[in-house]
C-alpha cells in the first residue's frame, strides 16, 4: 500500500519552497550589493550565496522523500 500526502501538506510544502524561493532570489543579490558598498573588495561573497543555501531546502527535500 502506497502512502500518498495530504494536499495540506503539499501546499504548505510548495508554500514552502517558494518563499524560501523569493527570499533567495531577493536576499543575495541585496547582500551582495551591501557587501560591495561597504568595501568589500573579495569576489568570494558571490561563490558563498550560491552554495550556503542548500540546507534551507533540506528539510522539505527530507519531507518528500520521507513521503515518497
Amino acid at each position: 500500500m502506497e502512502e500518498k500526502m495530504s494536499k495540506g501538506l503539499k501546499r504548505m510544502l510548495l508554500v514552502l519552497n517558494c518563499t524560501m524561493l523569493g527570499l533567495g532570489n531577493v536576499g543575495g543579490p541585496l547582500l551582495s550589493r551591501l557587501y560591495f558598498l561597504k568595501g568589500g573588495k573579495g569576489v568570494w561573497i558571490s561563490s558563498c550565496l550560491e552554495t550556503a543555501g542548500w540546507p534551507f531546502m533540506a528539510l522539505p527535500l527530507a519531507i518528500s522523500y520521507l513521503y515518497r
